[in-house]
């Protein structure tokens, strides 16, 4: 029930809803003066949430910032990756990479520099349809193909949603990996405040590792300024979706 919940809620908090939502208001209103102020409010969300400027605001305040590996001060003996970065394509029957799929680049890259000793992928599939998609046994398996040693590969391959993510990753470390005991959390920057506080609450305390982070130093120019990004009313899916995401958490007592 939580899950589907869960995406309701991702449903209801995109900004392209609340326009349609709108859009159909002043369509089937038959006052003039309430069909105005409905475009006029469709007008002004546009605008507010198509400027990347004004986004990159609310996101820096957000998102936990990255660090260089070279800053990396600690050897670690896992490097936790949160699943969410990929896709199963069936008609190539093979998953595919979007933009968070920096975690599993981030950490192979620290593994490589010796920085994680092993990569442990949690995550099956956010999905409430059967999608093909089981991230963290599939994500292992083109690891391995890479050349990446398959005893140093560790899965969780049955959570479903961040709250999983931490309860049953705490649980199989505790139950087959007792003698690991520090902990580098690698996620997307946006994601890692929910995701930190989740396997805190659990019990486990990890250093955080920020990837794919929509913010940086600031900067201006005109297109930036005045001319709308369509890109950018996605980008406040993300962010919303993590708002809404962190607020139920609390409710829920996850946190």
């Amino acid at each position: 029930m939580f899950f589907v919940l869960s995406k309701v809620i991702a449903f209801l908090t995109v900004p392209i809803t609340w326009m349609i939502l709108l859009a159909v208001y002043a369509v089937v209103t038959k006052r003039k003066e309430r069909r105005r102020k409905a475009v006029i409010g469709i007008t002004v969300m546009f605008l507010f949430f198509s400027n990347p400027i004004i986004f990159d605001e609310f996101m820096r305040h957000w998102e936990i910032p990255g660090k260089q590996a070279e800053d990396v001060e600690e050897v670690y003996d896992v490097g936790i990756v949160l699943g969410g970065m990929v896709f199963y394509n069936k008609d190539l029957d093979r998953i595919s990479f979007h933009r968070g799929s920096d975690r599993i680049w981030q950490a192979v890259d620290l593994y490589r520099r010796g920085i994680i000793k092993k990569i442990l992928i949690s995550g099956a599939s956010g999905s409430l349809d059967e999608d093909g998609l089981l991230e963290a046994k599939q994500l292992k398996e083109f690891l391995v193909h890479i050349g990446l040693s398959e005893e140093d590969i560790i899965t969780e391959e049955t959570s479903r949603n961040t709250h999983e993510n931490a309860a049953f990753t705490v649980a199989l470390l505790n139950d087959e990996y007792p003698e690991y005991d520090n902990f580098l959390l690698i996620t997307s920057g946006f994601h890692m405040r929910r995701a930190r506080a989740c396997f805190e609450k659990e019990g486990l305390t990890v250093d955080c590792y920020s990837t794919d982070l929509y913010t940086g130093d600031r900067w201006f120019n005109f297109d930036r300024l005045f001319v709308p990004h369509i890109e950018t009313l996605q980008n406040w899916k993300t962010l919303n979706h993590e708002w809404s995401g962190y607020l139920v958490y609390r409710v829920m007592g996850y946190l």
